[in-house]
């Protein structure tokens, strides 16, 4: 069976609701919650308490790669977004 362009299928079609657009995000520096800690004394006890050991982030029993738990602590540039309409 030989279709026309014009005759294809919906789903061969280029779908028209996608659009693509270049957005910046204005980012906003805080201190990080290291930097907060550290000021509270609250690091060193924080650090003791929750060691980091490089070889959790390869569990090999499922096959899955996790990333270091903490590098959170150090962002300082935050961006917001939102998806979807209000």
């Amino acid at each position: 069976m030989h279709l026309h362009p014009s005759n294809t299928p919906p789903f061969h079609q280029p779908r028209k609701e996608a659009v693509i657009s270049k957005q910046r995000v204005p980012l906003k520096k805080f201190k990080s919650i290291r930097e907060t800690m550290k000021e509270k004394g609250l690091l060193g006890e924080f650090l003791r308490t929750h060691k980091y050991d490089p070889a959790w982030k390869y569990r090999f029993g499922d096959l899955s790669v996790s990333y270091e738990p903490m590098a959170y602590m150090d962002a300082a540039y935050f961006g917001e977004i939102s998806i979807g309409t209000p």
